[in-house]
């Protein structure tokens, strides 16, 4: 409403001014009823690859269900949509395994496992199955509202989960959604993404593998991912490897998977396969998975120094700017090989002296 200047404007009445008081909108009513026509995004952490071994109409145990199985070798299971959530069952029987129905029977109707369900404002509800124990991350509980990306637990095995010969737990995530207890499509936009071959309806094609591009909340889908470089040259923070417990090392620039950062407001700086750069107990920095904890957390200087929160210690390259130089924690003492930028930010102007 359009708000009067004049000096007859203070002379309203009390009851006036609450009259008007009462149009207010209430914003938790309303958020998820705009989010009515929000699209499916894998049920992943952004940049997690999963492969999917199980779809629609599945073989194995997806007869007549629409349904799918996906496994992202132990990642973030994330909020495929916004919305309430109306179940997480974690912990007791649910914490175990069983191989067929008859023995998830016998023990309780565990087949399920450890699993989340989640009521969203378009009449659906999502499935998030055979999560991993003890998992369940802070907020995640039976009424609570969250948002799309918001992380629910890690991809598991318990439940009915069987390996090709049941005789061991088989670690995926089972991901349906109902309406009035039978299962709907998912198109999902993550098939937009260059390299996700969906079919043509958008959903994920048994034996393929997917990135997700479920950002956390407060992130769009369309975030880009950036290079950390060293603020005396233009080499970049580089991880030695593919896996798990690869370290930084200093790189030429260069648009691999391994020199590409996120850097959240957190403090988690995330990269490959959405793993957190980690201090290690041997001042190495190194990239495993996200546990939110404050070894994972790093802080930015006003000397564009990058210090972890549980140290203190600053990112230091033990041979400048050369290629191939390790990366580790060290005391921070203000010199060039201790600054860095990140993305296009800072780049220097000031001319440096030749033995610099």
């Amino acid at each position: 409403a359009q708000i009067k200047t004049n000096i007859e404007t203070k002379k309203q009445s009390i009851s006036n001014l609450k009259a008007v008081s009462s149009f207010a909108l209430n914003s938790a009513s309303v958020k998820p009823q705009a989010l009515a026509s929000e699209p499916w995004r894998l049920p992943f952490v952004a940049r997690t690859h999963a492969y999917q071994t199980q779809g629609y109409n599945g073989p194995y145990s997806h007869q007549n269900v629409k349904a799918l199985d996906l496994d992202s070798d132990g990642g973030m299971v994330v909020a495929a949509k916004s919305g309430t959530v109306t179940t997480a069952n974690f912990g007791g029987k649910w914490d175990g395994w069983c191989n067929s129905y008859s023995n998830c029977y016998d023990q309780g109707g565990i087949w399920r496992g450890n699993h989340v369900v989640i009521t969203h404002s378009d009449g659906t509800s999502s499935y998030y199955l055979h999560m991993k124990p003890g998992s369940v991350q802070p907020g995640i509980s039976a009424g609570q509202y969250i948002d799309q990306g918001t992380p629910l637990a890690l991809q598991g095995g318990t439940g009915y989960t069987c390996n090709t010969t049941c005789t061991a737990p088989f670690s995926h995530l089972h991901f349906q959604a109902s309406t009035n207890g039978v299962t709907v499509s998912t198109p999902f936009d993550d098939c937009n993404y260059l390299g996700n071959q969906c079919d043509s309806t958008g959903i994920p094609i048994t034996d393929n593998a997917y990135t997700s591009t479920n950002y956390p909340p407060g992130f769009t889908e369309n975030i880009q991912d950036k290079s950390i470089m060293s603020y005396a040259g233009y080499r970049t923070a580089h991880l030695n490897g593919i896996n798990r417990g690869s370290t930084l090392q200093i790189d030429e620039m260069n648009q691999a998977v391994t020199s590409k950062w996120t850097w959240l407001p957190s403090g988690e700086i995330r990269g490959l396969n959405d793993w957190c750069l980690s201090a290690s107990s041997n001042s190495n920095i190194e990239i495993s998975d996200c546990n939110g904890q404050d070894n994972q957390k790093w802080i930015r200087s006003n000397q564009r120094e990058i210090k972890s929160k549980t140290t203190g210690q600053c990112w230091d390259s033990a041979l400048g700017d050369t290629n191939g130089s390790r990366i580790y924690l060290n005391s921070c003492h203000g010199g060039r090989n201790q600054q860095w930028r990140y993305g296009k930010e800072g780049y220097p102007t000031e001319t440096f002296n030749q033995n610099q």
